[in-house]
């Protein structure tokens, strides 16, 4: 199950501190929003420690908690003593797009939806069909004498009924 916390990660071989939040579990691999404290931890991992300052059901609390937390940073602080470049919290992906208003959401979805149907069962003409043909001609595909698993053909075979009735 989902939830969200707030952590902060303390860095004892240059005395900083990261403060930041995350919508998931504290074992799925997240490690923190910032490029630059990111690095760091990957170069020298045995100088970090993670802890977990609370947890949250909701997002709108786990948000609300982090922006709290942020509002205590001195502008001084930022960037010498925190990792923390901004007092503002960074919207995850689950929050991305709250603050649009409805008739942008409205327009950012139709857009999306005209990138993604005309690729859905389109009819080609003749042309396109020869234009595509001669693009691929003398190319060898990909898995061009890969053996295939005996469990892969059964799959295979039970998936196209149409085989099944020419054997």
């Amino acid at each position: 199950m989902k939830y969200g916390f707030v952590y902060i990660w303390r860095d004892k071989g240059k005395n900083r501190y990261y403060l930041g939040a995350h919508w998931g579990t504290e074992d799925d691999g997240y490690v923190c929003g910032s490029t630059w404290c990111r690095n760091s931890i990957r170069r020298r991992p045995q100088d970090f420690k993670r802890r977990i300052i609370s947890r949250h059901a909701t997002q709108e609390e786990l948000w609300d908690a982090e922006h709290r937390l942020l509002q205590l940073i001195k502008e001084e602080e930022l960037s010498s003593v925190y990792y923390n470049k901004h007092r503002n919290h960074q919207i995850s992906s689950p929050m991305k797009g709250r603050h649009h208003s409805e008739k942008t959401r409205k327009k950012i979805k139709a857009k999306r939806a005209l990138q993604i149907e005309p690729r859905l069962g389109a009819v080609l003409s003749e042309d396109q069909k020869r234009r595509q043909a001669a693009k691929m001609m003398g190319r060898i595909p990909w898995n061009k004498g890969l053996p295939m698993s005996p469990e892969y053909k059964a799959n295979y075979m039970a998936a196209r009924p149409m085989a099944k009735k020419t054997q």
